[in-house]
């Protein structure tokens, strides 16, 4: 049974590589995050047709468990600092403060959510599209008060 959510696993992965790909050769905006929760979606609604009933919500429970710690981890090697500054070293760019200042980093935040389709402008504004990342970041909230941070 962990095999199938292995290979499933994989195929998340694979989805996601080849999504990513072609929005990128279209030059198109948009959110790599976000296509991989489409990749999990699809091998979710495969993996309800092709799992036995009585294996099902284990396989389930593996398969969006490897997918959500992968979320992380590619989420946290797409925008930490750290790693961009490692790879710039390594090409030999220069480094310099205009690519790090305050006004860059807020701009890029606000355009990764933007991309992610939770917050839209109006004028100088802007709002909450949606409520789902807003939420996770109250979960969060409340379990740092429940370790006292």
């Amino acid at each position: 049974m962990i095999l199938i959510a292995l290979f499933a696993f994989g195929a998340v992965i694979c989805i996601h590589v080849l999504f990513v790909r072609l929005l990128i050769k279209a030059k198109a905006s948009f959110s790599p995050q976000i296509w991989l929760l489409y990749s999990l979606c699809i091998v979710n609604v495969i993996s309800v047709v092709i799992v036995s009933r009585s294996d099902l919500l284990y396989h389930l429970l593996v398969l969006n468990a490897l997918t959500y710690s992968y979320f992380h981890l590619f989420n946290m090697s797409d925008t930490a600092r750290r790693i961009k500054l490692l790879i710039l070293i390594h090409r030999g760019k220069n480094i310099t403060n205009d690519n790090y200042s305050i006004e860059s980093m807020i701009e890029v935040r606000l355009q990764r959510l933007h991309k992610m389709r939770q917050i839209y402008q109006d004028a100088d504004s802007y709002y909450l599209r949606s409520y789902f990342l807003l939420g996770i970041s109250f979960l969060f909230e409340g379990w740092k008060k429940i370790l006292a941070r």
